[in-house]
């Protein structure tokens, strides 16, 4: 049924929803405080020659061991971005149904890893 129908597991539902709103900060679709968020390793001194840069990697603070720190969207958007394919990463920007289509197919394949079809 899942296969037909193309679900995605809840915790990567939740991936989904914040590399997307992620995605949207670094359009410039997003709310300031939001893309504010979202630094680019690029536009940080002494990083933009690093392998990170170049894969387009976000900067991820650095937290405590708080759940709630490392729960907020300054730390889960990066985090998130950062684990998705460099491919998809570097997806052009105006390829944005590519981008989603792409998203939640790689989510998918993590999610359902492993289980038999029914």
């Amino acid at each position: 049924m899942r296969d037909v129908l193309h679900w995605l597991p809840y915790p990567q539902r939740v991936t989904y929803r914040v590399s997307a709103l992620v995605q949207r900060c670094i359009e410039g679709l997003a709310p300031l405080y939001l893309r504010e968020l979202c630094c680019s390793t690029l536009a940080v001194q002494r990083r933009g020659s690093l392998r990170s840069a170049v894969q387009a990697e976000l900067l991820v603070p650095h937290t405590r061991t708080a759940l709630r720190q490392r729960g907020a969207f300054s730390v889960a958007g990066p985090v998130a971005w950062n684990g998705l394919p460099v491919a998809l990463r570097l997806t052009p920007l105006s390829h944005s149904p590519v981008f989603f289509s792409g998203l939640k197919t790689v989510l998918f394949d993590r999610g359902w890893a492993g289980s038999a079809p029914e």
